[in-house]
């Protein structure tokens, strides 16, 4: 009996020669008690991980959610412009068919309902503001000088009347004019220099990187700087003076600036506002008459003309803080009214696109 209740009394201690020494602990209790230890941080990693998870994935979501909103703003956008250009295509439609009825009187002036700066309100529903606004303008390329005219389209030859008239715009601008036979060496076929200053695919392929002359029509005028013999400030202004329409084009008087007129004609800029003047207020009607009023030579008629082919339709769009821009170049056959589109940039175009001599 007293045996039986012994074994059942729980024993901690162990004495030894008298004195109390603590018994130790099962090596299974001990690798109980790790266990459990291991265990719990184990959790506090999980829980750690997964709210770094959660804090990435929402993180992540916001972002995506803001990135989806910018992308609807900017098709929005988009749409406003391409809009815009819908609309000033109708209007040159509608021009082409008013002149159709004019006949021979027929002449594309920028006093005409498509030459108006136009300012559209957005839409008030669409959260907009006062200043929320689409601004919309079509520019006649034909009254600038045209690059291309450099060559003749029927034999492909230098044509003398527009490099001498390039030459002249050049150093109307103070602008050197060597850049007159670069730029005829960049789209001409043959790989021969043009005098002194002139620039082949010897001189490009020594660049970094090197490169050849295009030998074919400008495309646009931003491959004027990549031409030799002028600074990229003085080729940057080179660029905004001129445009590269395709082909050969006639100089609409009734749009044109004084400096491209005085490089075909041969005389100063002043002198060419002066056989302008007037002209924003009352269009011309006849090339003859004209040249004819102020004792200009009759053969010039073959270089001028009353009517545009191409138009650059100017679109600035302001939305919720936003500004986009959209440039478009346009030809309107003038014999059947189809209007093509030539080419689209998404984004402003440079402010003095947006002038014309001292007529606006």
């Amino acid at each position: 009996m007293f045996f039986r209740v012994i074994s059942k009394v729980r024993i901690s201690k162990a004495h030894v020669n008298g004195v109390s020494v603590p018994l130790k602990k099962s090596p299974r209790v001990a690798s109980l008690h790790k266990q459990s230890g291991v265990a719990l941080i184990s959790v506090l990693l999980i829980f750690a991980i997964a709210a770094v998870l959660a804090t990435r994935m929402m993180s992540q979501g916001s972002l995506q959610a803001e990135q989806a909103s910018l992308y609807q703003q900017q098709k929005q956008l988009e749409a406003y412009g391409l809009g815009a250009e819908s609309y000033a295509i109708a209007l040159l439609k509608e021009d082409w068919r008013q002149d159709q009825s004019a006949g021979d009187q027929a002449y594309d002036h920028p006093s005409e309902s498509w030459g108006q700066l136009d300012l559209f309100p957005l839409d008030a529903d669409m959260g907009t503001t006062e200043q929320d606004q689409i601004r919309l303008r079509i520019l006649p390329l034909d009254g600038f000088f045209n690059l291309n005219n450099l060559l003749k389209a029927e034999s492909g030859q230098l044509d003398a009347v527009y490099i001498s008239g390039l030459r002249r715009l050049l150093a109307a601008q103070q602008l050197p004019e060597g850049l007159a036979d670069q730029t005829l060496d960049w789209i001409d076929s043959n790989t021969i220099p043009t005098g002194l200053t002139g620039s082949e695919d010897n001189d490009y392929l020594l660049k970094a990187p090197p490169y050849r002359s295009a030998n074919q029509l400008l495309l646009d005028t931003d491959e004027l700087v990549l031409l030799n013999g002028a600074s990229q400030e003085e080729l940057y202004r080179f660029s905004e003076q001129v445009v590269a329409l395709p082909g050969n084009t006639t100089l609409n008087i009734n749009a044109t600036n004084p400096e491209a007129l005085a490089a075909l004609l041969a005389t100063s800029p002043e002198q060419a506002k002066q056989l302008l003047t007037g002209i924003e207020y009352t269009p011309v009607v006849s090339v003859s008459e004209f040249l004819s009023e102020r004792a200009l030579d009759p053969n010039l008629a073959a270089l001028l003309t009353l009517r545009s082919r191409f138009f650059m339709v100017s679109t600035q769009i302001d939305w919720q803080d936003q500004r986009f821009g959209l440039t478009t170049w346009l030809e309107r056959d003038l014999d059947t009214g189809v209007i093509h589109i030539l080419q689209r940039r998404f984004q402003p175009v440079a402010q003095s696109r947006f002038q014309r001599g001292e007529a606006l």
